[in-house]
């Protein structure tokens, strides 16, 4: 396997927006490519969107621990989790095809509760869907936010989940690279404009409990961290229930 290609500096290409291009617009055609749209909301229930790639996704992610969590029982039920859609090949599976795609994920509707959002693995693995910038990755997430606060209900949350671990015996992305959009992506959430967006650091709170372990204290630099993510990126059953439980706690206080 050989290493995606690193990420381009942020100085390196030209912000998409002096190139002219609109918000929202779909240079790439990737709105052609999405999948998937919502069952019909729940009318009795706060209704929670989770919108990802596959750390979030049903089967190779934490969706059904979340369900399970806060909507399985409907003695117990808290909300109607759903996690919706599919992305493209190439550059449309990376955060164009995401800002292209949401609209018909989110049904076009604008009666979500919370919308969890997490975004970033595609981004960083060049020899997957194509080459994205550091630069071009925020101002596709710039455009994600402005979607995704049109699909809020009234007094709707927005809840960003920090970019998880790359550990060091995967070979098609670096972990390095998961630093760098994190901290961007902290940089532009900590914009004035941007201050409403609670911020979950699915990274540092993976990473804290890796190195509670005597034999994993090197992650996600140096050693592996099976007992959460023994799948490359992807992470264990056990790992998928972690994030799930930490992401549903996220969600709780917003219902």
């Amino acid at each position: 396997q050989s290493h995606c290609a690193k990420m381009v500096g942020m100085g390196a290409v030209v912000a998409l927006g002096l190139l002219g291009m609109a918000v929202g617009s779909d240079p790439h055609n990737c709105t052609a490519q999405c999948t998937g749209t919502p069952k019909p909301l729940s009318l009795d229930f706060p209704n929670v969107l989770l919108m990802g790639d596959s750390i979030s996704a049903n089967g190779s992610g934490y969706y059904e621990n979340v369900r399970a969590l806060l909507s399985a029982n409907d003695s117990t039920k808290e909300a109607e989790v759903q996690h919706v859609g599919g992305y493209g090949k190439g550059i449309c599976g990376t955060s164009y095809g995401a800002a292209a795609c949401f609209p018909s994920w989110a049904g076009n509707q604008s009666n979500w509760t919370v919308i969890h959002f997490n975004w970033g693995l595609h981004d960083i693995c060049a020899s997957m869907y194509a080459p994205v910038t550091t630069e071009e990755y925020i101002s596709n997430m710039g455009v994600l936010i402005t979607e995704m606060r049109a699909a809020l209900a009234p007094g709707g949350t927005l809840i960003w989940s920090t970019t998880t671990p790359v550990p060091p015996s995967y070979h098609n992305r670096n972990n390095s690279d998961v630093i760098v959009i994190n901290t961007a992506m902290k940089a532009l959430l900590d914009q004035t404009q941007n201050q409403d967006i609670v911020q979950v650091d699915m990274y540092g709170t993976v990473v804290h409990r890796c190195r509670m372990d005597a034999a994993t204290k090197g992650y996600p630099q140096t050693s592996d961290c099976d007992v959460l993510q023994s799948r490359g990126v992807h992470f264990s059953d056990a790992g998928k229930q972690f994030t799930g439980i930490v992401t549903a706690n996220s969600i709780i206080p917003f219902l």
